[in-house]
Formats: C-alpha cells, sequence, structure tokens
C-alpha cells in the first residue's frame, strides 16, 4: 500500500451566503489526522530498518527515508513507498559515502562516552566529559537530519554535502534544542515506557519530527 488518507477537513457551508467556511475539527477528524500522521512515521520508519539491514546502505535508506518526510511535510505528498526507493536508488552512491564519515565520527563519540561514564573513575570531571560526549553525539545525529533532509538536494559532493549540512546546522541556531530534544526524547521516552513493540518505528518518527522542526525555520521552503 503506497499510499494514507489525506488529512481531513471539515468544511461547512453558510446557508445565507453559500459561502464554504472552515469549522473546527471534531475529535472523530483530529483522531484521524493523528492516525493518518502516525502511518507516515511507523510505514517509512519501518522501511527504513528493513533497508538498513545490510549494514552498507544505511545511507542510502536515511535517504529514502528523509525523502519520504520531507515530500509529506513540506508537499503535502501521499507517497510512502515509491519515494522512498526512488531517493535509495538515485542518491545510493552519495547518501553512502556521506554516511561512512558520519559513522567514523559518531563511533569515536560513542566509545568515548561509553569510556568516561563508564570506566574511568566517577569523578566529576569525567562525568562532565562523558556528557559533553553525548551531547556530540545528539548533535551528529541533527547533523544527519540537516545532510539528509536539505543537503543531499544540492547535488554536491560527498564532503562539500556534509559542509553545507554543517552550515545549515549552524544556521538553526535556538531550533537546534528541539531538535536534540527529539533525539534523545523519543527513543528514551519509548525504553522508559518499555514499549518495546514501537521501537523498530523510532527512525521513522525522529526524521519526521526533524523535518517538522526543519520546516519551521523556515530550512525547508525551496529544497527538493
Amino acid at each position: 500500500m503506497n499510499k494514507l488518507p489525506s488529512r481531513a477537513t471539515s468544511v461547512k457551508t453558510a446557508k445565507t451566503t453559500g459561502v464554504a467556511v472552515s469549522e473546527p475539527l471534531d475529535l472523530t477528524e483530529r483522531l484521524f489526522q493523528w492516525g493518518t500522521e502516525a502511518g507516515y512515521m511507523a510505514v517509512p520508519g519501518l522501511l527504513w530498518l528493513v533497508a538498513c539491514l545490510p549494514i552498507v546502505t544505511i545511507g542510502a535508506a536515511t535517504a529514502g527515508l528523509f525523502a519520504v518526510q520531507v515530500g509529506h511535510v513540506v508537499r503535502g505528498e501521499r507517497e510512502l513507498v515509491k519515494p522512498f526507493f526512488v531517493s535509495f536508488k538515485r542518491d545510493f552512491v552519495r547518501a553512502t559515502l556521506s554516511w561512512l564519515v558520519l559513522l567514523v565520527v559518531s563511533v569515536v563519540l560513542a566509545f568515548n562516552s561509553y569510556y568516561y561514564l563508564v570506566f574511568r573513575p566517577a569523578t566529576a570531571v569525567f562525568r562532565v566529559l562523558g556528557v559533553v560526549q553525548v551531547l556530540l553525539l545528539g548533535l551528529l545525529v541533527c547533523l544527519v537530519g540537516c545532510t539528509y533532509a536539505v543537503a543531499l538536494s544540492e547535488g554536491l559532493h560527498p564532503l562539500a554535502t556534509l559542509r553545507f549540512a554543517g552550515r545549515t546546522l549552524l544556521a538553526l541556531k535556538l531550533w537546534l534544542l528541539p531538535m536534540l530534544l527529539v533525539v534523545f526524547a523519543v527513543p528514551g521516552l519509548l525504553i522508559w515506557l518499555r514499549l518495546w513493540p514501537f521501537l523498530p518505528f523510532v527512525g521513522g518518527a525522529v526524521a519526521y519530527l526533524q523535518v517538522r522542526i526543519l520546516l519551521r525555520a523556515r530550512v525547508l521552503l525551496t529544497v527538493r
């Protein structure tokens, strides 16, 4: 199934003028909206997870995931599967090379944070260093969002793509705070509530929310 229903709207025709005016959505329509948006997080997230299984395809799968979310959030598109695989094929080389660079940095940060928080003595200095590494890892995930939602569409070579994504990340300024919150809060909340069946959809939810934040930050007005 490639499409989900479009967002529900409620229109009421005025008796005297015959002009269609909008009225607030009732509870049923709101639930329908929320369910539709949940589908746009769940289905692409599951596609992303399956496409990531060969490991080397993680970059291309992430490009496909963000292609779906940008198309839906920015342009209101309803396709779920086709844009994923179109971007997967089109951006495979550049997305994979960009991901390899990000992977090396993320492995270093993850190792450092584990080293300072687990192996070293529990002193304030090492705890601060560990937390800093974790925050840098979160910023790296935000950079992934900027890379695959914005920079990849510019048609640049991998290193230029990452530089463009870095400039986009810096341009977010205060919008970095909700970006970081999404990165840590979505998986953290599911783990804290022990909602294990929903963990496979985390990638889709994080990408969806990141694209919405990038749109609110006026970064995604002209891409793709």
